[in-house]
């Protein structure tokens, strides 16, 4: 062992790479610096051994996450026999020492003799000068400041005779022990035992002992960071400790809690069903194992998993799926800060329902279809992993979900059962084997006197009634929303395609001389120029040159509606209306139709004159 009797060179060590570009100190860096805070700033180690020059060695070390954590042994230099004390540090990555704690004193083997010659001088000398005195001394626990154990000077009489309290000693979290269960001697300390969160009593002994002629004064103590304010009631590390009240003078109570390392929840990861809920729990245990009482928990769940209350029960969300680190738990005991995460599974719930496609199915005679099922719980999160048993009538179907329509035409209804956990769901699906009419869903809005205008992508653009466009796929056959026109178009507008695929809609008892362009392809409408003429029920003809021919119609004159004659074309190149030749007869509701020639064909219709508009 390495005698720590004056200053020694501190030795040099190189930081890696990464060390310095954090500003960390090294291991070794650490265990010099706990050597030199042992040397330069004794800890007090008990009345025995005060002012008592100690030589240190390092015994073990460890490095933690946060800290360096090194363990010194201790012995008073020179000639000694017994078991070496020992005190540890926490050491900050920075360079800082956070907290430093006595483990044990040193214990001298001691030899159990009696001089019967002295013994009896001695007592001679005491009845001569009639006065015994016996100096009580406490051990103190701390890395600096003065002992918090009261001493007494014990008359004569034996009646203890309380000196000055000193200032209470800065207890650090830790755990003491010094195991000895002989009697205290002059040159032992009172045995004792400080354990995280309970409550020890320190008893003074009732020998007397002559202390060292000239002490050796103390050096003095490296500054510390002021005291961090903790939860009520939880005593922290870093303050100090008040002797239990009423306690006798010759017993103090402490209670000292552990520096916590490692926070255990359980269960520490979980699989739920949506809405389920799970209670969990919380443990803190110190370097030792110890468990530790905790002041403060604050409990979170990451959007979307869930919510926790207070008291660590969570309730699952409605979404299934894997969410890493979707519970957290934050423990904080004075100054020390803890937070865990608990990985969170939340797979679908009961079988709830089964949906096939394509619904419904279209198969032409000796073909085969595809059939998909798939299945979801109440929160419609998808179900894998089901087993399908499938069955129809009248076609060939296998296991897979493949089916093949006969030679027969008409409808055919397919079954499939599925299982999960336990339960079961069915479902059927129409199976159409053409001709036959099928149905082709609902749009969006009910509408009357629509246009339905066939597009080049094979979808279908309708238009007129309310103020809503919408598209229909043929090949899922639903009705999608799309766009956003600008005129209302309410009742009989039309609707032409024109050469380049763009669509132009024209009037309506609405907005009745509102024109506007749709596009398929940015499924946009942009506004137009003006019609010259109210029109509804009236005709619109794309011509070989790209224009439109718009013939009569029906227009609203003095608060009356009546049918007219009145033409225009349309030029898509400009966006314009110019008024061309009326027709020979007023009409409304009328068909027009391109001839091979060129010429257009305007027939039958209803004339409706003013008089006879009621």
């Amino acid at each position: 062992m390495v005698e720590a009797e004056g200053k020694k060179d501190e030795e040099k060590f190189e930081f890696t790479a990464e060390g310095e570009a954090l500003g960390y100190i090294s291991l070794d860096q650490a265990q010099v610096l706990a050597m030199r805070t042992a040397r330069e700033a004794p800890g007090v180690y008990g009345t025995t051994y005060r002012d008592i020059p100690m030589a240190f060695e390092v015994v073990e070390n460890a490095d933690t996450e946060d800290h360096y954590v090194i363990t010194l042994s201790f012995r008073p230099q020179g000639q000694f026999t017994g078991t070496p004390g020992q005190e540890q540090f926490f050491i900050e990555k920075e360079g800082a020492v956070a907290h430093r704690q006595v483990l044990s004193v040193p214990l001298a083997t001691r030899e159990r003799r009696f001089p019967v010659v002295p013994a009896i001088i001695g007592l001679a000398v005491v009845g001569a000068v009639a006065v015994a005195g016996v100096v009580f001394a406490v051990i103190g626990f701390g890395g600096q400041g003065s002992d918090e154990i009261q001493a007494a000077v014990v008359s004569p009489t034996g009646a203890p005779v309380p000196t000055a309290a000193t200032s209470p000693t800065v207890i650090p979290a830790a755990r003491i022990a010094s195991t000895s269960t002989d009697t205290p001697t002059p040159s032992q300390s009172p045995a004792a035992e400080v354990v995280s969160g309970a409550t020890v009593a320190l008893v003074t002994p009732t020998l007397a002992f002559t202390p060292a002629a000239s002490p050796t004064p103390l050096p003095a103590p490296i500054p510390t960071a002021a005291p961090v304010a903790s939860p009520t009631g939880v005593p922290n590390p870093a303050q100090a400790l008040s002797p239990t009240p009423g306690a006798p003078d010759s017993v103090r109570r402490f209670v000292v809690p552990i520096l916590p390392l490692k926070v255990l929840v359980e269960p520490s990861q979980v699989t739920l069903d949506p809405g389920t809920t799970q209670r969990f729990t919380v443990e803190v245990l110190d370097a030792s194992g110890n468990p530790v009482a905790i002041p403060s928990i604050a409990w979170q769940s990451a959007p979307g998993v869930g919510s926790v209350d207070a008291n660590g029960v969570f309730t699952a969300g409605t979404k299934a799926g894997s969410f890493p680190s979707g519970l957290q738990v934050n423990v904080l005991i004075g100054s020390e800060r803890v937070s865990v995460s608990v990985d969170v599974v939340i797979q679908p719930g009961a079988l709830a329902s089964v949906e096939l496609a394509p619904s419904p199915a279209v198969a032409q005679k000796g073909e085969t279809v595809q059939l998909a099922a798939q299945g979801f719980d109440l929160f419609k999160n998808p179900i894998e992993g089901l087993s399908f048993v499938w069955g129809a009538e009248g076609l060939a179907i296998d296991q897979t979900g493949k089916v093949t329509a006969g030679n027969q035409e008409g409808r055919y209804t397919v079954t499939v059962r599925a299982s999960y956990r336990g339960g079961q769901r069915t479902a059927s699906v129409t199976v159409a084997v053409p001709p036959i009419w099928v149905s082709a869903g609902n749009m969006r809005a009910a509408r009357r006197t629509p246009t339905a205008t066939l597009l080049a992508d094979g979808n279908v653009l309708i238009m007129g009634a309310v103020r809503l466009a919408e598209l229909y796929d043929s090949a899922t056959r639903s009705f999608s929303v799309t766009g956003a026109p600008f005129c209302r178009h309410s009742g009989s507008p039309q609707a032409t395609l024109l050469a380049n695929g763009s669509v132009l809609i024209t009037g309506g008892s609405s907005d009745s001389r509102c024109a506007e362009i749709y596009d398929p392809q940015t499924k946009v409408f942009s506004r137009v120029g003006d019609l010259n003429a109210d029109r509804w029920w009236h005709t619109a003809t794309l011509l070989g040159n790209g224009k439109v021919l718009i013939a009569g119609g029906n227009l609203r004159q003095e608060g009356l509606s009546v049918s007219h004659a009145a033409a225009e074309i349309f030029d898509p190149v400009t966006g314009t209306f110019s008024v061309t030749g009326d027709l020979n007869i007023d009409r409304q509701e009328h068909t027009a139709t391109l001839l091979p020639s060129g010429q257009v064909l305007i027939s039958s219709g209803i004339r409706r004159l003013a008089n006879e508009s009621k």
